[in-house]
């Protein structure tokens, strides 16, 4: 589900992460424990996930994801631990302690986290049939948004033409792009085999 599009995180500048807002809310309890953030733009998106709430913190593990990857989490393709710390090195730690609106926010090396705190091997979502449904097509918006805007621009007077091609859902993209903004794109519904 969409949620409200409230700050989750300030911009922390001498980390690199823009202001981030709540996004997606994945999973709940008495608090969002599995969710999704974004910048405003909604360009880069962050798989969060509350390993800890109690009477002394609330803190987060949080890392930067693509669509692609939420989406093979959603359809059960990814664990809930595969999609958020395969294929990375660091995560960010957010550590909110209780009572202080301003929370403390450290680049970590998983190899440093304890293995307490990231969530269970083995576990999907196990979404009901249609559960994401909302989700996965707000995803797959942005995997068109992000391959429709891959515009290579070269600062060279002679033209940088870069063919480009991807499927997505049942759908091939191919166009053309060029360092003069011009771009020829077309789309088909691939034929069932």
């Amino acid at each position: 589900m969409k949620q409200n599009t409230s700050v989750f995180l300030k911009e922390q500048k001498e980390l690199g992460l823009p202001e981030l807002e709540y996004d997606l809310l994945l999973a709940d309890g008495p608090y969002p424990f599995l969710f999704t953030c974004a910048n405003k733009e909604e360009t880069e998106t962050y798989l969060v996930v509350c390993h800890t709430s109690d009477a002394e913190k609330t803190e987060y593990i949080m890392v930067r994801r693509s669509p692609v990857r939420l989406q093979a989490l959603l359809k059960d393709q990814l664990t809930i631990r595969e999609a958020l710390v395969g294929e990375a090195t660091h995560v960010y730690v957010i550590t909110y302690p209780r009572g202080e609106a301003t929370p403390q926010v450290r680049y970590v090396a998983i190899e440093d986290l304890s293995p307490k705190v990231l969530p269970a091997s083995g576990y999907y979502m196990d979404a009901r049939p249609g559960e994401f449904d909302e989700e996965l097509a707000i995803l797959e918006e942005r995997v068109l948004m992000g391959h429709l805007h891959c515009v290579t621009f070269n600062r060279c007077s002679k033209l940088d033409i870069q063919p480009f091609a991807f499927e997505s859902d049942g759908w091939t993209f191919t166009g053309k792009t060029s360092s003069h903004n011009k771009r020829s794109t077309s789309w088909r519904k691939k034929q069932a085999i």
